[in-house]
């Protein structure tokens, strides 16, 4: 490592030879300048010999040397002079206050023009100098592990009362990875000089924590699984010692908690929806599955955490099922919930309807109204749009309850109304049942004049028979929004809202999302 400015030792060789006059520059081998880190400890920092090639500059820089007064230095350096004859040695001394440099040997002291000794200085890292100054690096200690960390530092050295010299470098940054089940000790450890203040930043990319540390033995370790960003800022503001600054030191971690799953409840009827919650999830790779639900079921995340909601089919048979929740990269169990499905007893309905009504449920008309449904439904964001139960879109006479079991006509087939039918005057205003958004507002066959709103997660409710719409496609709605009026467009025999909640395909019971939220655990407790 070149350190010491060429021209520097060249001119300490000007000096030497000088004095010396039995001494040429040819008999030179090798010059070496050692700093002395403590009394026991020389490191060297310099070594120039003849296949350098610099000494032959002598000759074009040779200044006679001045004899000079000793002087109290900051700095000492010692020089070693490996000749024919055998090792000379010198000490180099710098007075950084008065700005004076000499050089000397058993001859005498001679005087160095302190311009050289500023651009050697420069040359120099000024910590090789300080060293008794600098901070010292800290250990950062994870689960009893030392592990690397990035660092940049500030860092300003007062060795005399007019000398300030600034230090700035970094580090590349280290990641550390790790995967745990159990809790994370993470400490920092400073043999000396510790500083005055730690302030901590947690990062997740989407918010920052700020702690003020007191113990820097046991620093804050997050309660749920994810990626983190640590930031230490260490201060040392003691404006009375010869140095202060402040340095960050950062470092990553990947916190993976053992996931904790929940349910909404454990009993549930056919026309329900079961709420699922993970805790403490690590990315989004995991799958749920369940007996009465064959299809993919969407997870998704909502507030740090991740939510499903699986729908029960008003046919669902009563049972004992579990939920089980899988590492999908895996396919590794994490965990199963049992939970109870009861029996539940559906009414039945004859409906009579006049011969122009009934030729409109036909197999074709069904299906073309079936086909712009799927579209309506196909997409969904991926947020939680509703924060509350929902509200009865209108006021009225329930004239059909949900699955209930329906022949028209007295035929021998029969239908599953999988909604609520309210009846009220044409005219009615009808109010969205909850925030969302419109993904279809036009008419069909079967179901006249029909809204269907987007809740997030998968979550739609559709409004059916309309008089009047008053909403377009792609428009954002607020709970208790008038989206239109009551009417008996369709398969209608009168005014009357046909109102139903579906996921993922299967139409839920209506009046369990105004009891309540199904996505509202129990056992869910907010974590800073």
């Amino acid at each position: 490592m070149k350190i010491i400015h060429p021209l520097i030792l060249i001119f300490f060789l000007s000096i030497i030879t000088g004095c010396s006059p039995a001494l040429t520059l040819d008999d030179l081998v090798q010059a070496t300048v050692y700093f002395p880190e403590s009394d026991e400890n020389l490191v060297p920092v310099d070594t120039l010999t003849r296949e350098d090639g610099l000494l032959d500059l002598y000759t074009h820089l040779l200044d006679a040397p001045v004899k000079a007064q000793s002087i109290k230095p900051d700095l000492v350096y010692l020089l070693d002079l490996d000749t024919i004859r055998g090792i000379m040695q010198f000490d180099l001394s710098f007075d950084l206050t008065n700005r004076e440099a000499r050089a000397q040997n058993i001859n005498g002291t001679y005087e160095i023009p302190f311009e050289w000794v500023e651009t050697y200085l420069n040359k120099l890292p000024i910590r090789n100098h300080f060293s008794y100054l600098m901070p010292s690096m800290p250990q950062l200690v994870i689960n009893d592990t030392i592990v690397d960390y990035a660092y940049n530092q500030d860092w300003k050295l007062h060795p005399t009362d007019n000398v300030t010299y600034n230090i700035k470098d970094q580090t590349t940054h280290h990641e550390t990875y790790y995967t745990q089940t159990d809790a994370i000790d993470i400490s920092l450890e400073f043999d000396h000089r510790s500083p005055n203040q730690i302030i901590l930043a947690i990062d997740n990319g989407r918010e920052e924590t700020t702690h003020i540390i007191d113990d820097m033995s046991r620093l804050p370790v997050p309660r749920k699984s994810g990626r983190y960003t640590y930031t230490l800022m260490a201060i040392w503001d003691d404006t009375t010692l010869d140095y202060t600054g402040k340095i960050n030191y950062s470092f990553g971690l990947d916190l993976r908690l053992e996931e904790s799953l929940h349910l909404n409840k454990t009993t549930f009827e056919p026309g329900d929806s079961i709420g699922v919650l993970i805790e403490q999830p690590f990315g989004l790779d995991y799958r749920i599955e369940t007996p009465i639900f064959k299809n993919t079921i969407g997870i998704f995340h909502h507030e740090d955490e991740l939510v499903a909601l699986v729908p029960i089919d008003s046919r669902t048979k009563p049972g004992t099922y579990n939920l089980s929740l899988y590492d999908a990269s895996t396919n590794k169990l994490i965990k199963a919930i049992e939970y109870q499905i009861t029996e539940k007893i559906f009414e039945t309905q004859q409906l009579t309807v006049n011969a122009s009504t009934a030729s409109l449920r036909s197999d074709e008309n069904a299906k073309k109204d079936a086909e712009k449904f799927k579209n309506a439904k196909a997409h969904s964001v991926g947020e939680k749009l509703w924060d509350s139960p929902f509200v009865q879109p209108v006021e009225g006479r329930i004239s059909t309850e949900y699955s209930v079991i329906r022949y028209v006509n007295k035929g021998t087939e029969s239908s599953r109304h999988t909604a609520i039918d309210i009846a009220a005057p044409q005219g009615t205003p009808i109010k969205a049942a909850h925030n969302g958004i419109v993904t279809f507002s036009s008419d069909l066959i079967i179901s006249g004049n029909v809204v269907v709103l987007d809740h997030g997660l998968g979550l739609f409710t559709t409004y059916v028979h309309m008089h009047k719409i008053y909403v377009e496609d792609g428009q954002e709605v607020k709970k208790g929004d008038i989206i239109g009026e009551v009417g008996t467009t369709g398969f209608s025999t009168g005014p009357h809202l046909h109102f139903a909640v579906s996921k993922s395909g299967v139409n839920l019971n209506p009046w369990k999302f105004m009891a309540e939220d199904p996505l509202v655990f129990p056992t869910w407790k907010k974590t800073p």
